[in-house]
């Protein structure tokens, strides 16, 4: 026996089988299966009652025979289409470009950054990998002279730094060839920009301590190798301090606390001489009882403290409520550490009149007496002509007398050797080195060896004397 042709209506009159939810006091749209989505072709909630189908408002129709966005697309330098299988487009805010066929690029002012004029000006980079996007940006293809050239439209509503340019940013100090350490790179979105930036000569070394965020910023890597992923506590640079060589430029946008004394560290590693720093600040993560103007002002305090010279500030209104972004000169000083048994140092070197000072003492004050000399082996190695031009101020806590006082003159050698390699010239530093590595190798290395600790139940390290009973 065959299926009826006709059967009672749902959620209103009688329907024929083929139209879904429909009828004459309305379900959702009579019509045919087959026929258009969410609504026949003269309306939405039933045939007589229409409000949500047909062609009608939000961008096109919402039921009838285009899909959700229709001839209207709520997308553009936003968003995009917002038809099914598109991507859904940026965060908040008015759309942005809404561009013709014709458009015109422009060199900007920042090398490796392009002006798109069509009906409205963007900024854009050169895509280093063509037909890709990475957050779904509008391209733009450029035909001359018989060759293509496809540019990425920059959204400065999704990256701090193409709204510090939209702000009026002085320099950037980010060009082709730049060597550029990234901290906090998220998913890679302005990571992509710059690696279009830097160009085949240049490099990204991209920092992140999220694995969710990571795993994105991998992807991305792989199909531009001049990114190196690195997922990884920022605060900690000697944990990545093998993959990281000396750069020209930092931009952190890390968005901590303490995030001037994570760019100190950063830079103090790996920031070359004459190097600069670009640092995106939060007002809200710092301190959100206090007023933004404030939080601005105590960061840059906090950075002169850390020997930076503050050059710029601008605020990335209207892209970022309550953020800035401040553009620093290079510390003129490197900082290293020392180690034995639980005794840590850590020296600050920079150009000065031959000062030593530990824990803000001179050197004449460190007790015990008879440990002074060990203490000024460093000094007595390499000679006073080398060391009368640096300043040493040295921070040690923890461990015993003898413990503080080798980790002391191991953070003084290291600091030597990293000044000179930074400041000086590389054979300068080869000197230096080979002539503590001839006197005591653990000058420049940590010593090993460990006090071992005392067992449970016993007086010491050593098990104790067993009786057996067999």
């Amino acid at each position: 026996m065959g299926r009826p042709e006709f059967q009672g209506g749902s959620r209103g009159g009688g329907n024929f089988r083929g139209s879904p939810r429909g009828g004459v006091q309305g379900g959702r749209g009579g019509g045919f299966r087959g026929g258009s989505p969410r609504g026949g072709f003269g309306g939405g909630r039933g045939e007589f009652g229409g409000s949500r189908g047909g062609f009608s408002p939000r961008g096109g129709s919402r039921g009838g025979f285009s899909p959700r966005g229709g001839d209207g697309s709520r997308g553009g330098f936003r968003g995009g289409p917002r038809g099914r299988g598109s991507p859904r487009g940026g965060r908040g805010g008015a759309g942005g470009m809404r561009g013709g066929k014709r458009v015109i690029v422009e060199p900007h002012r920042y090398e490796g950054v392009f002006v798109v004029k069509g009906k409205e000006d963007a900024l854009a980079t050169i895509n280093m990998v063509t037909g890709e996007s990475v957050y779904g940006e509008k391209r733009v293809s450029v035909e001359n002279e018989g060759t293509s050239v496809e540019y990425r439209v920059w959204n400065p509503f999704r990256s701090k730094l193409a709204a510090a340019m939209m702000g009026g940013l002085e320099n950037t100090h980010i060009k082709p060839g730049t060597k550029l350490l990234y901290l906090g790179a998220a998913s890679g979105t302005t990571v992509s920009h710059c690696s279009d930036m830097v160009g085949q000569d240049g490099i990204v070394y991209a920092v992140e301590f999220s694995h969710r965020s990571g795993r994105d910023l991998l992807n991305v890597a792989k199909k531009r190798p001049n990114i190196v992923p690195i997922v990884e506590d920022a605060r900690h640079p000697h944990k990545y301090r093998m993959l990281v060589g000396m750069v020209d430029t930092i931009f952190a946008d890390v968005a901590q606390p303490d995030q001037a004394r994570i760019v100190a560290l950063n830079a103090h590693n790996f920031l070359k001489n004459g190097g600069h720093a670009v640092i995106s600040i939060k007002a809200n993560c710092i301190d959100s009882t206090a007023q933004p103007e404030a939080v601005f002002a105590g960061e840059v305090n906090k950075l002169k403290e850390e020997k930076f010279k503050p050059r710029e500030q601008v605020t990335l209104e209207p892209y970022e409520r309550d953020h800035a972004e401040t553009m620093t000169g290079t510390p003129q000083a490197v900082q290293t550490y020392g180690r034995k048994r639980t005794a840590t140092a850590v020296a600050h070197c920079k150009k000065g009149r031959g000062v030593l000072k530990i824990n803000g003492r001179p050197i004449d004050c460190v007790q015990p007496q008879v440990l002074r000399m060990k203490l000024m082996e460093p000094l007595l190695v390499v000679g006073k002509d080398r060391f009368q031009d640096v300043d040493i101020r040295v921070r040690v806590n923890g461990g015993g007398n003898v413990a503080q006082i080798y980790a002391i003159r191991q953070a003084i050698a290291k600091g030597l050797v990293a000044y000179y390699q930074k400041f000086v010239d590389e054979q300068s530093k080869k000197e230096l080195k080979d002539l503590f590595a001839a006197y005591d190798k653990f000058l420049l290395v940590s010593d090993p060896r460990r006090r071992e600790t005392k067992k449970f139940g016993g007086s010491g390290a050593r098990a104790r004397y067993q009786k057996s009973y067999r």
